[in-house]
């Protein structure tokens, strides 16, 4: 065997030589300095293409394949070995090695006498013999394996029927989730086809509510129930991983460090998603209602309307936002008089928005009320959020992989729990929209969800516009929203094309809301009349006694946004002052 330094000397002269290839790979291999592997397994590859048939050549890739780690190579590479150089003894100790990778002992060790017997060393002989024996004692006899088997073999065989329930009864989940929303959008058609009174719902409308509280809650329990297994089965896969390189005494260490490294960040992100903190969170500008009675008047004859208890707080942001949310503590949850009702709106929606407008949108919001939406469901949102951040932090620690099995699990976990729970909020929405129809009609229902969808589009294209101007022209922007950015008619087009498309998008099994074309679909179908009102016409901000403190302060949230986010400072033209129509930031 050549020197380092005579070998590639060699390599240089000959370069196309597969036998000089070969000989400066063992000599890297028996180096094994920094990168010495990498360039024999470089070299190695070249050689068996070059030499197809050699031992020299495939004993050495074998080797390199033993080393690295890839079983799966090493034995094609053993049987190639073996048919070019059946009584070679280091063939017949690779081809013993590959046996016992197959669980093949007995084959395994008889080649390991027949290498002996063609001159193998008793070192490597005892090293090989010690490493079957292993495999041996971990695979046992045949019948350990028989279904009814005592010790290991019981645990084992539990464990799979235990695996097999628990992949059956997510198959369920995910069946039943199908045929709730099925059953859902049939339901609902009904109705409207025989052009029911808007209102309450059904009796099984009633029915299918309950249902998806059950299958919620049953996904729930599944999802913590499943924690445990989802622990163990990451352990035992790596555990599995590294005891199966033992048992063939090669520990290739990068991959034994990076099986560690996955195992760890998995159960880390496990664990961090199901103990994963609530930060609070504020949900706006809180709007002193005493100083708005007009806004007070309206929300009061709306509650009356739907026949429920009006809101106890308004938020205001400075977007398009426009929902409703109750706050309560642990006890003041089960007790409905320790419940605080807050609305929460946008004022990027105002404009162009009639009282009409409003009152059939809030009826929709009060309607949530009504039908309890807003009750409990605490639980329901621990589970989305910690199997959210369990995905999330899995992805970013790079163990989100076809190789991690939990990762799978999350995969179709978050695909069954979100056709679960979104089908149940488009039963709500659906239900609260009938209550809207009920007490404004038809007419404005449409026209306020019209209104929603086209202003919270036109309002994003305002903003971005308007930011871009400002910034671009070293601006101040007092009030965002009586700026008006020099648009171009084909970025209108490109508005007007979105919202087009949005109301005539197809719906999904994932969406949250029904798709705007069903929902103005069944609302004109059930053709509910309204009788008119003086304020009909008029326009939100009459219900405000200070337009332009309201919007000069959203607007310098806007700018605050800004500068936090993207360390842009957009410049106002007046010292801040705290507005009279406001009491406090939110909690």
């Amino acid at each position: 065997m050549c020197e380092h330094r005579e070998c590639e000397a060699a390599l240089k002269l000959a370069p196309d030589s597969g036998y000089d290839k070969v000989a400066l790979a063992w000599v890297l291999v028996r180096r094994n300095a920094t990168g010495d592997i990498d360039r024999a397994v470089s070299l190695a590859r070249e050689a068996v293409a070059q030499l197809p048939a050699d031992p020299a050549a495939l004993a050495l890739w074998c080797e390199l394949q033993l080393r690295t780690g890839d079983i799966a190579e090493f034995t094609a590479c053993s049987d190639r070995l073996l048919a070019a150089d059946p009584r070679g003894a280091g063939a017949l100790a690779f081809g013993a090695l590959a046996a016992a990778t197959r669980s093949d002992v007995s084959v395994a060790q008889q080649r390991l006498d027949q290498a002996r017997a063609a001159g193998l060393d008793d070192e490597t002989y005892r090293r090989l013999a010690t490493t079957i024996g292993r495999v041996e004692t971990a695979a046992g006899s045949g019948a350990a394996f028989a279904p009814g088997g005592a010790g290991s073999t019981g645990v084992l065989w539990a464990a799979l029927w235990g695996l097999i329930a628990w992949l059956a009864i997510l198959l369920v989940l995910l069946g039943a989730g199908y045929a709730l929303s099925k059953s859902t959008l049939k339901a609902v058609g009904e109705v409207t086809a025989a052009k029911r009174s808007a209102g309450a719902s059904t009796a099984r409308e009633r029915q299918l509510r309950r249902l998806y509280k059950l299958v919620l809650l049953l996904c729930g329990v599944y999802f913590y129930a499943s924690i445990p297994v989802l622990l163990i089965m990451i352990v035992a896969a790596g555990g599995g991983a590294i005891y199966a390189f033992l048992a063939m005494g090669v520990i290739p260490i990068k991959l034994v460090v990076i099986i560690g490294i996955v195992v760890i960040a998995t159960i880390g992100a496990i664990l961090r998603g199901v103990f994963i903190r609530v930060q609070p969170y504020s949900l706006g500008h809180r709007v002193d209602l005493d100083r708005q009675p007009r806004l007070r008047a309206l929300l009061d004859e709306v509650a009356s309307r739907v026949g429920t208890r009006p809101v106890d707080a308004v938020y205001l942001t400075p977007g398009t936002d426009m929902g409703v949310t109750e706050r309560a503590g642990l006890w003041s949850s089960i007790r409905a008089s320790g419940v605080e009702r807050n609305l929460i709106m946008g004022i990027g929606l105002f404009d162009g928005m009639t009282q009409l407008q409003l009152r059939s949108v809030l009826a929709h919001e009060y309607g949530h009320f009504r039908n309890a939406d807003t009750a409990g469901g605490g639980f329901a949102l621990a589970v989305r959020r910690s199997l959210f951040a369990m995905i999330i932090r899995l992805a970013r620690s790079g163990a989100a992989g076809a190789y991690n099995p939990v990762w799978w699990f999350l995969r179709a976990y978050h695909r069954i729990y979100l056709g679960v729970s979104q089908g149940a909020s488009r039963l709500q929405e659906v239900l609260a929209d009938r209550w809207a129809i009920e007490a404004y009609g038809t007419a404005a229902f449409v026209a306020g969800y019209r209104h929603l969808v086209t202003r919270s589009m036109h309002f994003d294209h305002q903003v971005d516009a308007t930011i871009k101007e400002v910034v671009d022209g070293r601006r101040p922007l007092p009030n965002l929203y009586q700026y008006h950015p020099q648009s171009s008619d084909a970025a209108e087009r490109d508005v007007a094309d979105a919202i087009d498309k949005e109301m005539k998008r197809e719906p999904t099994a994932y969406d949250s809301h029904p798709s705007p074309q069903q929902r103005i679909d069944w609302a004109q179908v059930l053709a509910v009349e309204h009788g008119a009102q003086p304020d009909d016409d008029a326009s939100i901000w009459a219900l405000f006694n200070d337009r332009d403190e309201i919007e000069r302060t959203m607007t310098a949230e806007v700018r605050a946004r800004i500068r936090e986010n993207h360390g842009i400072d957009i410049a106002g033209t007046e010292q801040a002052v705290e507005p009279p129509w406001r009491t406090r930031p939110a909690d």
